[in-house]
């Protein structure tokens, strides 16, 4: 389930009206949103570190919302892996379980 749907969802439980959803490729193309245009959006802190040092963003604070993330390691099998690259590789195999 996408995390925007988790977030408006969670909003429309608690009395607010949710008008629309953007969709953006990057978090600067995200940020740059915001900044000019207001909104608000789910983002890693540490994705916007140096726009909350600058004052250009804030943070609102909420209670916590259950989100599962997928994640997918890819890298390519013919190319040479540093000796750290491939202890990240195995860990993430035991981690997430799958080859």
């Amino acid at each position: 389930m996408k995390n925007d749907y988790i977030v408006e969802s969670y909003l429309r439980q608690r009395g607010y009206d949710v008008q629309s959803s953007v969709e953006f490729g990057t978090v600067a193309s995200v940020v740059n949103y915001i900044k000019t245009n207001g909104g608000h959006a789910y983002l890693p802190l540490f994705m916007i570190e140096n726009e909350l040092k600058r004052k250009e963003l804030c943070i609102i604070d909420t209670e916590p919302i259950d989100i599962h993330e997928y994640i997918q390691v890819i890298y390519s099998s013919t190319r040479w892996l540093s000796p750290q690259m491939k202890v990240f590789a195995e860990y993430m195999k035991d981690v997430l379980g799958k080859e």
